[in-house]
């Protein structure tokens, strides 16, 4: 009866051993990976905020005036176009006419990432600023101004037309 009850101790004693070194092995392996608070250093990427922009519309005023030899010109309709590439006219973002003293106003939603917007006047029998020449041999299909406003100009944007002759 001795022997079966020192060979069941015997066990029990492997068994805890056994347990203990695998507690062991693990506490050990956890420290070993770990690494001390004083030695580690921050890499730039890990200090630096990600820049990202959440807004991708953003709301832009646009203020205008619209004269000819120091008169205010009353309907005057104006197309607000994106910028187009190889100087064609981008798509279109709003459309909007002068009131009876020439002012237009607006609040626009355009793409953050626009730097500048084509404005197109279109005033039959009148000329203006033309960023591309070619445009005013359309003759009466011409628009009577077409040019380029950066976005943090809009807010004040003059235009003088001339009558054309």
């Amino acid at each position: 009866m001795t022997t079966i009850l020192d060979d069941h101790a015997r066990t029990a004693g492997r068994v805890r051993r056994m347990t203990w070194t695998a507690i062991a092995t693990l506490f050990v392996a956890t420290a070993a990976s770990c690494t001390p608070a004083e030695t580690a250093e921050a890499t730039p990427e890990e200090t630096e905020e990600p820049v990202f922009q959440y807004a991708t519309v953003t709301g832009a005023d646009l203020a205008m005036t619209v004269q000819s030899e120091g008169r205010p010109l009353a309907d005057v309709l104006v197309h607000i176009r994106r910028v187009g590439t190889d100087g064609a006219s981008g798509t279109l973002i709003a459309t909007a006419r002068t009131d009876e003293s020439g002012h237009l106003g607006a609040l626009l939603s355009i793409e953050s990432e626009l730097d500048e917007i084509e404005l197109v006047v279109i005033k039959p029998g009148y000329l203006g600023p033309m960023n591309e020449e070619t445009r005013r041999q359309l003759g009466a299909f011409a628009p009577a101004a077409r040019f380029r406003v950066a976005v943090e100009d809009l807010a004040d944007v003059q235009l003088d037309l001339e009558k054309a002759q």
